[in-house]
């Protein structure tokens, strides 16, 4: 495989670096088109033993390996399911036996939350066996992710962009200094491409024009035709305002009636809760809802999984205004809403081939060109931009 001159110094440091082994992990900045993966498979390619190679989301994972990096979840790597006690479910149907009305129905609930998957770090996980970890997207690992990726004492590689927004608190734990290593020529294979194109052009801090980007394009308001909602596989907006009035919008488009989550709906995880698999961004389907709408049967947006088994949660009200919630009845749930317009820092991590960005940079002040620039590289073929 042929370096570029740039690709070929951050190469060249990596693998000094991995002779040397003097901290354990390396972080490789670069912008959208510079080639990161590119250097991250001819490193691949020169080790003797196995290399692992992760992202935080599925849908950053399945990029990887359509770029020829076999790749897998940092979740399913590192994790796994905990079984329920066959003594503790024989004490349950002991119960179950004995009680009758209400108590019954707890006994019930009690039960159903007992056998939810539950994960834990996985002492056979094949990261004791490689010799090398590869990271990508990695300014969505918080602090106990990332030492839990360096409890297996395995040199790690993290691939990140520092021209995407900042992370959020508790995110950042590999990215909250400046990069090792940071590329910034982009790779000649990619200089066609007209997202990277216009991604490069606003971060820069440039305005974007309205007008055709190959098969992209930039609006403004009055020419956006919201059929367009039934085309883009995500909308991305910046503030919650928009996000909220965009979702309803979508729904009424899609006849959903309910102000609860409607079986084949998209929604999104507000809140980590590692204990059962569900990680802050990730994207889900409603497969099933109880009929008093407390309970929902998920299953993950992510074709890298193979646990295919729903998972039940207890959820809020769709409707609940969770930051004014009494902290304990918060507590009780899991943090969803949904997912068919989200905010620009729940899109980090994640890429769809067609985004439709209603462009609210403005809102972010000295971050207003990060903003858009992140937006903008959240989409693999096709990008709609409403100024």
């Amino acid at each position: 495989m042929e370096l570029a001159n740039q690709q070929a110094q951050a190469a060249d440091l990596v693998g000094a670096w991995l002779k040397n082994r003097d901290k354990p992990y390396f972080y490789l900045g670069g912008f959208a088109g510079t080639g990161k993966t590119t250097i991250a498979k001819y490193l691949m390619g020169l080790q003797d033993g196995d290399c692992a190679v992760a992202a935080y989301t599925g849908k950053a994972a399945s990029v990887l390996n359509k770029k020829g990096l076999p790749a897998s979840t940092i979740h399913s790597l590192i994790y796994k399911v905990s079984r329920p006690d066959d003594q503790v479910l024989e004490s349950f149907k002991k119960r179950m036996a004995a009680a009758k009305g209400p108590a019954l129905e707890e006994l019930k609930k009690e039960l159903k939350e007992y056998v939810r998957p539950k994960f834990t770090l996985n002492e056979e996980s094949p990261l004791y066996e490689v010799d090398l970890i590869i990271i990508d997207e990695v300014s969505m690992v918080g602090e106990e992710m990332g030492k839990d990726l360096l409890s297996f004492h395995v040199p790690i590689l993290v691939l990140g962009d520092p021209g995407q927004l900042p992370p959020v608190t508790g995110e950042g734990f590999f990215t909250s200094g400046d990069p090792d290593f940071l590329l910034t020529e982009i790779h000649r294979q990619a200089a066609g491409n007209p997202i990277i194109n216009l991604a490069a052009h606003v971060r820069k801090g440039n305005a974007l024009r309205a007008g055709a980007y190959g098969s992209s394009k930039v609006v403004f308001k009055t020419k956006f035709e919201p059929s367009a909602y039934e085309v883009y596989d995500q909308v991305i907006c910046g503030r919650n305002a928009t996000r909220k009035t965009t979702n309803s919008l979508i729904r009424d488009r899609f006849n959903r009636i309910s102000s609860q989550p409607e079986v084949g709906e998209k929604i999104i995880c507000l809140r980590n809760n590692k204990d059962i698999g569900i990680l802050n961004g990730t994207q889900w389907y409603v497969t099933k809802v109880d009929d008093a709408g407390i309970y929902l049967d998920l299953e993950i947006l992510d074709e890298l999984t193979s646990e295919k088994k729903p998972l039940t949660i207890s959820t809020h009200p769709f409707d609940a205004d969770l930051p004014n919630m009494f902290y304990r009845d918060r507590q009780r749930f899991e943090e969803f809403d949904f997912g068919y317009a989200i905010t620009c820092h729940k899109s980090q991590g994640s890429q769809w081939p067609k985004v439709l960005i209603h462009n609210e940079s403005w809102c972010f002040k000295e971050n207003s060109a990060k903003w858009l620039y992140t937006a903008l590289t959240r989409a693999e073929e096709q990008v709609l931009v409403c100024l």
